[in-house]
């Protein structure tokens, strides 16, 4: 039952929310409980109060905000790192079909004068260098 509800809720809110909302409320309970158990030894209500209410606030939420924050970041940097091997890969792929469609013999060297691409009139013209690439 519970399950279903909080998927419910990351449905309908995200993940992010729902999941500082329930650490909000676990931590918040958890201190309320401290809360409680101090005013039961020492019956000074303030500290027990502080307590209760500022600690979810001025420590669990902003941890679990960067926390989540830092998950968000580290997952559009993923996106953008696949998504961008995607991009060279396609870019690899027209560059190769346009070279192979070159009817001339086409070799491309990178500054190190290291061979790059060739297409297969190069091979055919020059069949000496085969052993080379």
């Amino acid at each position: 039952m519970l399950l279903d509800t909080i998927t419910l809720l990351v449905r309908r809110y995200g993940p992010f929310r729902v999941a500082l909302v329930v650490t909000a409320l676990v931590t918040a309970a958890s201190t309320l409980a401290t809360a409680v158990t101090m005013t039961a030894i020492d019956s000074d209500v303030f500290p027990a109060l502080y307590l209760a209410v500022f600690t979810p606030l001025g420590l669990a939420l902003p941890v679990t905000y960067l926390a989540f924050l830092a998950l968000e970041k580290g997952d559009l940097a993923n996106q953008r790192y696949e998504e961008s091997q995607r991009q060279a890969q396609n870019a690899q792929a027209i560059l190769s079909d346009a070279v192979a469609s070159i009817p001339n013999p086409t070799l491309i060297l990178d500054a190190d004068d290291r061979i790059m691409l060739f297409n297969d009139a190069w091979r055919a013209h020059y069949p000496e260098a085969g052993h080379v690439i």
